[in-house]
């Protein structure tokens, strides 16, 4: 598992805060594409960070087979 993460913050009279964050983990399985996302949906009902912030969080999955070289 790879992730490659990127946040967008907003300024309002000296003050910062996220805006959105972006995940884009690289998983490397010989699961069925349709499984792949049906977890991920799954997943994101109980995804505790999803659920305690107040912006966005946006997930952009590559999915490589075992014999790839993610390195």
């Amino acid at each position: 598992y790879l992730d490659e993460v990127s946040g967008e913050m907003e300024y309002h009279g000296g003050q910062g805060a996220m805006a959105s964050v972006t995940l884009r983990p690289t998983v490397v399985t010989n699961a069925e594409p349709s499984d792949i996302e049906r977890l991920h949906d799954e997943a994101k009902a109980f995804c505790v960070m999803r659920s305690s912030v107040n912006f966005p969080i946006h997930v952009e999955v590559s999915v490589l087979a075992p014999e790839a070289n993610i390195d």
